[in-house]
């Protein structure tokens, strides 16, 4: 199936196109197939040539992605939800694993948008979690302190 927005080949099940996002319409929803728009070759044109890949084969990685370092902040993530604040490490995990995703899909600005949410989420679930286990310390100080008072 060829995408009508960027006009590259996605794989038949896809509901969006990994490549730019936009939603697929599949034939079976549309009733007729869709073949990208032909132009006649003249005598002045060239013919296409052929693909260096198989047709059917699957897209591949971007190489480059997977060799350079990538830190995506989902081991602190997980950390930060486990031990500090669970409902605000939930965007950070969820972000860190987009971001990942796309730096190994190859896109790496939306890799890099990811990994800047990543990181506010993760800092503003650790400054609530310190946040709340000093006020549970001082609870805890401040009680201690009221009973050997009473003694």
């Amino acid at each position: 199936m060829i995408c009508p927005t960027c006009g590259k080949e996605v794989e038949n099940h896809n509901l969006f196109c990994i490549y730019c996002g936009q939603q697929l319409q599949h034939p079976e929803e549309t009733g007729r197939f869709q073949t990208p728009p032909m132009q006649p070759i003249t005598p002045q044109m060239k013919a296409p040539a052929p693909p260096s890949a198989p047709v059917n084969a699957p897209p591949s990685i971007d190489a480059d992605a997977s060799a350079k370092p990538f830190f995506d902040y989902l081991p602190l993530a997980i950390l930060a939800a486990i031990f500090c604040c669970p409902p605000l490490g939930l965007p950070a995990i969820i972000f860190a694993a987009y971001a990942r995703a796309y730096h190994l899909a190859g896109d790496h600005g939306r890799a890099q948008h990811n990994l800047n949410q990543a990181k506010i989420w993760f800092w503003i679930t650790v400054g609530v979690g310190v946040l709340i286990q000093v006020g549970l310390l001082g609870s805890m100080v401040q009680t201690i302190i009221t009973v050997l008072e009473g003694i």
